[in-house]
């Protein structure tokens, strides 16, 4: 998929906690020292020959279990699927040698906790995940959740991760926190978003996808207005919810995200 560094698409998610949040208060998700080995365990069960690297054979051998055990999964999700995990295989790919190192996708996680550990205790709760997330998964490139390669096997203790937070995603929810976006990333202010603002924003200082940009930029005046940036986000929220009752619950999002990303041009 390509990889939306935007709050607004990440909010649309289901994104899987590295140990699962119950919902229930603020609470330990996980330490980074944990989360580290989790990854390395999850490496290692995709590391079939053991050689200390994952090919993308390898790598694409976890995403068809995960759609073989999904019975209601249709053919062109699951090719869209594996699509957003070749992408995503390239992404963690830092050297880009076609492969996966253990250092390499244990480093990725890693960035990503610290991302979320917005006071470096090493511990993630789950307020931090909550008000950090949209934002991290922007930084890292994401336009949905993480695959998490220690959820896509049965766990030894600690008990296998839920898919992520339930609670529903509310349209005017969504809105605020897409404006919000926009208006932190607007830094002159003008009403739009140059590719130099985008990337400004990004917390890794990458480059905007130029094809993830012209999605944006619907009038393909070169820049991306207000009423672009929040409308892709409102109409992604509309198709993924279904019955039209203004909330997107974690079942319509899990089930429509790929192909409501794409209907607004974000090829997968």
């Amino acid at each position: 998929m390509r990889h939306t560094p935007l709050a607004a698409i990440a909010l649309l998610a289901a994104m899987p906690a590295p140990l699962g949040a119950q919902g229930q208060g603020d609470q330990v998700l996980t330490t980074r020292e944990d989360a580290a080995q989790l990854t390395g365990w999850g490496f290692d069960q995709a590391d079939t020959n053991k050689d200390g690297i994952l090919t993308w054979k390898e790598w694409e051998r976890k995403y068809d279990d995960q759609v073989s055990a999904d019975a209601d999964i249709t053919p062109k999700e699951a090719a869209l699927l594996k699509a957003e995990g070749r992408d995503f295989f390239r992404m963690v790919d830092a050297d880009k040698d076609k492969n996966i190192s253990r250092a390499e996708l244990i480093g990725w996680y890693d960035k990503l906790f610290v991302c979320n550990d917005e006071n470096r205790d090493d511990v993630l709760m789950t307020a931090e995940l909550e008000r950090n997330s949209f934002r991290c998964n922007m930084a890292m490139g994401l336009s949905v959740a993480a695959p998490q390669p220690t959820t896509q096997v049965v766990q030894p203790q600690p008990a296998p991760v839920p898919d992520g937070p339930s609670t529903p995603i509310r349209r005017e929810e969504l809105l605020k926190a897409t404006e919000g976006q926009f208006d932190q990333s607007d830094t002159d202010r003008d009403g739009f978003l140059t590719p130099a603002e985008m990337q400004a924003s990004d917390e890794q200082g990458d480059p905007v996808d130029p094809e993830l940009f012209r999605a944006f930029d619907k009038d393909k005046d070169g820049r991306i207005s207000k009423p672009e940036f929040v409308g892709m986000a409102l109409r992604t929220f509309d198709c993924m919810d279904s019955n039209h009752d203004g909330l997107a619950t974690l079942d319509e999002r899990k089930r429509s995200v790929i192909q409501c990303l794409a209907a607004e041009g974000l090829e997968l």
